[in-house]
């Protein structure tokens, strides 16, 4: 596997950040519109706190560093989403400079193992566009199970896109972790 580096998201990463937001073929496959660099200096302060085990934080997001080059190629978020049953939610977007070099497999391997050892969260879902094939690699090669299909899930450039539905059990997490 590709050796990264995980940063938890801070100020210093907002042009980053806007950057991999904003580009066309990111966009292709995620419900991400285009934001100004104003607003997104305002969402940031919700992603200041990278403690999990404090459940008052719903969402986190993390920079993907190349550990060689020491530069920035992707990102991977989690939100917590019933935080009384446990469940919680995984994204992930990578440079397409940088797409099928392994940083997505890396960077969702390394924000699970932080899931499941600091936080109480036991199920951790994703979804990925039916045109995304890549983005169902990566959730297979790290041992999400596939649910089905989620019809008209979300809505990219004014369609809405069935989307794969996967989950991960912290049972599961620990299994494969064992091995």
């Amino acid at each position: 596997m590709v050796a990264i580096k995980l940063v938890p998201l801070a100020g210093g990463h907002l042009e980053f950040w806007y950057r991999i937001r904003n580009t066309a073929e990111n966009r292709r496959h995620q419900p991400i519109e285009i934001t100004k660099l104003d607003k997104m200096r305002l969402l940031l302060e919700n992603f200041s706190n990278s403690n999990l085990g404090d459940s008052s934080q719903l969402g986190y997001k993390w920079v993907i560093y190349d550990h060689q080059q020491e530069i920035p190629v992707g990102m991977v978020s989690f939100h917590r989403l019933q935080i009384e049953q446990g469940i919680g939610r995984i994204g992930y977007t990578i440079l397409p400079d940088f797409w099928g070099r392994g940083y997505g497999t890396a960077g969702v391997t390394q924000v699970l193992e932080l899931i499941f050892t600091h936080s109480n969260m036991e199920r951790i879902e994703a979804v990925c566009s039916i045109h995304n094939p890549a983005s169902r690699r990566v959730l297979e090669k790290v041992g999400f199970s596939y649910e089905g299909i989620r019809r008209g899930y979300l809505k990219i450039r004014g369609r809405r896109i069935d989307h794969f539905s996967f989950s991960i059990l912290k049972s599961d997490w620990n299994k494969s972790s064992d091995q």
